[in-house]
């Protein structure tokens, strides 16, 4: 597949994690993968009702207006909560239109188990360089284009795609 994501935090994340981000998209969908100099934490998106993101402004915004020439999409990681309005929270969204995905960290960290975090993220990460590439989210819930309900979901994944997901991938990387 070829093509370029930019990589970017909302506000401060550590660099070892956007790197996380970076090689786990890169070996999955053989994407160039840029880290590009982050964003500020999304303001315009907070709501001090909810105390919490909105998710799709935030990736709207990301493929409107932080979406670089030679850059054919964005993931953007951030230490924020997110949430769509029919919903009590989201961990991520994306937008294949908008070639657009957000990953909200902060739902995704359990404790102190460093290990489980960093594959949540890897997981996370992978499911929104799909969609922000043009993958559709997946019903299956094995699947790694599934958007998992809760943090916990990602534990029972195998990091890799179902079948159809597969076919989607193979025939988005033809000419």
């Amino acid at each position: 597949m070829a093509g370029t994501l930019s990589v970017v935090s909302l506000g401060n994340v550590h660099r070892g994690l956007l790197e996380l981000a970076a090689a786990t998209a890169a070996q999955h969908f053989e994407l160039v993968t840029v880290i590009d100099p982050g964003l500020a934490e999304p303001q315009y998106a907070f709501n001090p009702t909810r105390k919490q993101h909105n998710a799709s402004a935030i990736v709207r915004k990301l493929g409107q207006a932080h979406l670089k020439p030679g850059r054919d999409a964005i993931l953007a990681l951030g230490h924020i909560d997110l949430f769509e309005p029919e919903m009590d929270y989201v961990i991520g969204d994306g937008d294949r239109d908008f070639r657009a995905a957000v990953v909200g960290l902060s739902r995704l960290r359990d404790g102190r188990d460093d290990e489980r975090f960093t594959r949540r993220v890897q997981l996370m990460s992978l499911w929104g360089a799909g969609q922000a590439i043009g993958l559709r989210s997946c019903d299956d819930a094995r699947c790694v284009m599934n958007l998992p309900e809760r943090a916990d979901d990602l534990d029972r994944r195998s990091g890799g795609f179902c079948a159809p997901c597969k076919q989607q991938l193979i025939k988005n990387a033809q000419p």
